[in-house]
């Protein structure tokens, strides 16, 4: 069967076939309406309207777990460099900046050219707590402890301090709980586990 130029099918014996057209492609969806569109928008912005609290919620306890974190692996860190460079570390804890600063103890070196610095949430909350302060004064019984000078006595009581001593203990002046408040009121604690040679994360101070 062959094509002639007419556009028409030739059978075997010369006849011509005429190709039936097709037939017209009819979509039979329908669009939306103006009204239609509006009803789906005011739905999904109501859906909106119900799950963000939540979501907000979720994500600033991400973030309130995350700076908890960031702090057990600052700490663990410190305990590392303690064991390995046999001095200890210092890491101290300023909340009025959210600043932590993780270093070797003055005396034992100049300058710590490890020395390192971490900016926490600036909306977060830092509070530390020790059964061993007395009247403001910090007790350190550890056979570590090297007189320094009252310049870097002075510096170093102005704020929380934990101290990782080189047997990767801690040292007794160090806070046994820090209590992390994120900007929503939820609280995190990052507290000395029972023996005491570390720092656990917790949701509780107990």
């Amino acid at each position: 069967m062959n094509l002639n130029h007419h556009g028409s099918r030739t059978g075997l014996r010369g006849r011509s076939l005429r190709t039936p057209a097709c037939p017209a492609v009819r979509h039979s969806g329908r669009a939306f309406t103006l009204l239609e569109l509006i009803l789906v928008m005011a739905i999904l912005t109501i859906g909106f309207g119900v799950a963000a609290p939540a979501l907000s919620k979720f994500f600033r306890g991400r973030s309130l777990d995350s700076e908890g974190r960031r702090l057990y692996a600052l700490i663990r860190y410190g305990q590392e460099r303690a064991v390995s460079e046999g001095m200890p570390m210092n890491l101290t804890l300023d909340n009025a900046e959210k600043h932590l600063t993780l270093a070797a103890e003055p005396g034992y070196e100049t300058e710590d050219s490890k020395k390192v610095e971490v900016e926490m949430d600036s909306e977060m909350q830092m509070e530390t707590f020790n059964t061993n302060m007395v009247a403001g004064a910090s007790i350190s019984t550890d056979p570590w402890n090297r007189s320094t000078t009252s310049r870097n006595r002075n510096a170093a009581s102005t704020m929380p301090t934990i101290r990782l001593l080189p047997d990767g203990t801690i040292a007794e002046s160090s806070p046994q709980v820090i209590k992390l408040t994120g900007r929503d009121g939820i609280t995190l604690y990052v507290g000395q586990n029972r023996n005491r040679l570390g720092y656990e994360i917790r949701e509780q101070a107990r």
